[in-house]
C-alpha cells in the first residue's frame, strides 16, 4: 500500500480513539466544496492508498480469481466541516450490476460490483457491530455502520444507523470510466459528521474507525469476490476491532505533510 504517516498524529491516536494504535491508518486532508458525483477531479491533493489481493484481505467466501485484472482498488479520505468524504477507484475485468436497480436505496449491493464503506464513529473497536440489544436495535450502528454504492448508482445503508436514507442524509455516486476490460469505476461517498456522532449537530471532524471493501460479481447472481482494505476475514464488515483508522489532518499541517513527502522523494 502507498501511504505516508506523520509521527505526531499517530502518537496521539490512542488517546483520540480510546484504544491501541491501529496498524492501518490513513490521513484525511481538508478539501472544501467537494461535489459527490463520482468525478474525482477535486481529489488531486489527496493521498490514495492502493489495495490488491496481495496486500488486502479477502473474505472467506471469495472464489479463485480468473483474470489478472480481477481485482484492485485505491481510496482516499478527505473532510470538511460538514462531512467525511471517501473517493475510490476500482479496476475489474467485468462490469456486472444485474441485482440492483439504479434508483434503489435498499439494494443488495453486495451481490453486484460495488464499494462498501464501514464506519466505527465512536472508535471503540467493537468485536461485532451487529449485536442486537434487548429492544431489537443495533447500538453500535448508531455511530455509523455500512454504506454502499453499486457501479450503477444503487445504494444500501440497511446495516447502518440510517437505513434507506441515501440522497437525503448521506450521499454517494459512481461513474463508469471504462466499461470494457480492464473496467474502471470511480466512486464518492459523503457521510455527515452528525450521522457519525449520533445526531450531534455540533460535531465536527474527528478520528473514526474505518474499513472499505470492493464487492465483485463476474457472472450475474451472487457476488464472486470481496476485497477489503483490512480486517478479520471471517467478519471484515462487523468486527470493528480490526478496522483501520481515518485521522483528519488539521489544515495547518497539510502543507507540512506535503513538504515532508517532497523531501522524502528526493
Amino acid at each position: 500500500m502507498r501511504k505516508t504517516v506523520i509521527p505526531v498524529l499517530l502518537s496521539a491516536l490512542p488517546a483520540l480513539c480510546g484504544q491501541e494504535q491501529a496498524p492501518h491508518t490513513v490521513r484525511a486532508v481538508c478539501i472544501r466544496e467537494i461535489i459527490t458525483d463520482g468525478d474525482l477531479s477535486e481529489w488531486e491533493e489527496a493521498e490514495f492508498t492502493d489495495v490488491s489481493p496481495e496486500n488486502g484481505v479477502l473474505d472467506t467466501a471469495t472464489r479463485p480469481f480468473d483474470s489478472p485484472f480481477d481485482l484492485s482498488f485505491s481510496f482516499a479520505a478527505a473532510y470538511d466541516s460538514n462531512a467525511l468524504h471517501i473517493a475510490v477507484r476500482t479496476l475489474d475485468d467485468r462490469l456486472c450490476t444485474d441485482s440492483c436497480l439504479p434508483d434503489d436505496i435498499n439494494a443488495p449491493a453486495w451481490d453486484d460490483d460495488a464499494v462498501e464503506i464501514f464506519i466505527d464513529g465512536n472508535c471503540n473497536g467493537a468485536a461485532d457491530s451487529r449485536v442486537r440489544a434487548e429492544d431489537g436495535t443495533f447500538p453500535e450502528l448508531a455511530h455509523g455502520g455500512e454504506f454502499s454504492i453499486t457501479a450503477n448508482g444503487a445504494a444500501m445503508s440497511g446495516f447502518s444507523g440510517f437505513p434507506k436514507t441515501h440522497g437525503r442524509l448521506w450521499h454517494g455516486a459512481a461513474r463508469v470510466l471504462s466499461g470494457t476490460c480492464p473496467v474502471s469505476v470511480s466512486y464518492e461517498f459523503s457521510i455527515p459528521w452528525n450521522l457519525i456522532s449520533q445526531g450531534d449537530s455540533a460535531s465536527g471532524p474527528h478520528p473514526v474507525g474505518f474499513n472499505i471493501s470492493v464487492q465483485d460479481d463476474d457472472d450475474g447472481g451472487r457476488r464472486d469476490h470481496a476485497l477489503y482494505w483490512t480486517g478479520n476475514p471471517e467478519r471484515p464488515f462487523s468486527d470493528e476491532s480490526m478496522f483501520g483508522r481515518i485521522i483528519p489532518l488539521p489544515p495547518h499541517m497539510e502543507s507540512a505533510a506535503n513538504l515532508q513527502d517532497k523531501h522524502a522523494d528526493k
